[in-house]
């Protein structure tokens, strides 16, 4: 008559062999993804220059954010524009603090960064509306 096999497998086995099975008929080619504008540290340098001859004090880096840029739609291009955009804008700020052309402050732990030009007399920040 028959004879009767007994195969020891482990779950780990068989979530294996359906794993290599599965990949064997799936047929995948080069992933496109659609390109997405972001915003830039060479284009937050001069949005930083060119807004820091205007500022008389201490300001905070969120009003550098250029308007169509601060995070206020819903999709997830928006949210990443926004996030590109403070990015850019935060390392535009270190390279012109490193270039001596502004001082840049933080008052507390995660607490809100202040920008200024080097020449301007010291004095205390001007509290501000959250967004």
């Amino acid at each position: 008559m028959f004879e009767r096999r007994v195969t020891e497998v482990t779950l780990y086995d068989l979530l294996r062999a359906y794993g290599d099975i599965k990949r064997r008929q799936q047929k995948t080619g080069p992933l496109h993804l659609p390109p997405v504008d972001l915003f830039t540290i060479e284009d937050a340098i001069r949005r930083v220059e060119a807004m820091l001859g205007r500022l008389p004090d201490w300001t905070r880096l969120d009003r550098f954010l250029p308007p169509d840029w601060r995070g206020g739609g819903t999709s997830r291009e928006d949210k990443l524009k926004a996030r590109s955009a403070l990015a850019a804008t935060f390392v535009a700020t270190l390279e012109l603090a490193k270039a001596g052309q502004l001082e840049v402050r933080q008052d507390g732990t995660f607490g809100p960064l202040y920008v200024r030009r080097t020449d301007t007399p010291a004095a205390p920040p001007i509290p501000d509306k959250e967004p």
